[in-house]
């Protein structure tokens, strides 16, 4: 499963509460003993190979939004501190992966909606359900293509707080066996 609560996600060993051993800073940044920035994380595959996975940090909004950010990485925010209510976050890939994006308001009558564009500014795909749904995106990003997701919301939302997933599959997970039309399996 590829999302906040796969392996790979928020509540996966990689992420806040994982045994990666790392604590983080007060941006999101996790640090090792010598205070150096660990993005990734090295676990034996196999009698002679390591496999290495990017961390999974919970960034402070600010810091977020002033960064290119990995594929790995969660941010609570509230879009009434953001001007025109819109939060903006750009991440690269560094791998041909699969990429869920899920948008999670802390007020359940509330509507976030989430746009992805690539670095020429072309939307690639929307999100825009309106009601009794958690907007998500699911789709295949290439080998360092940077990314933007924005989050909006509708004029009568009660709460604009929010929590903002985004999970890459890394190389090794990049295969899924979900049909819909609401997976893009290709970007032009």
């Amino acid at each position: 499963m590829i999302g906040p609560v796969g392996p790979v996600g928020a509540l996966g060993v990689l992420g806040p509460i994982g045994a990666h051993g790392y604590k983080a800073d007060e941006n999101g940044e996790y640090r090792d003993v010598l205070g150096n920035i660990q993005m990734t994380y090295n676990v034996p595959y196999d009698t002679t190979t390591n496999r290495s996975f990017d961390l999974y940090q919970n960034y402070g909004a600010n810091y977020a939004q002033s960064h290119i950010l990995d594929t790995s990485f969660m941010v609570q925010d509230d879009l009434c501190n953001s001007p025109k209510q819109t939060s903006r976050y750009t991440f690269i890939s560094a791998y041909n992966q699969i990429v869920s994006v899920v948008v999670v308001p802390t007020n359940q009558n509330s509507v976030l909606l989430l746009t992805l564009t690539n670095n020429l500014g072309v939307i690639i795909a929307t999100s825009t359900m309106t009601a009794d749904t958690v907007n998500f995106m699911l789709f295949t990003s290439h080998l360092n293509e940077t990314y933007t997701v924005t989050v909006t919301t509708t004029h009568n939302a009660p709460s604009t707080e929010y929590r903002l997933f985004v999970t890459g599959s890394y190389s090794y997970l990049n295969q899924n066996n979900m049909v819909g039309t609401y997976i893009l399996t290709s970007l032009n």
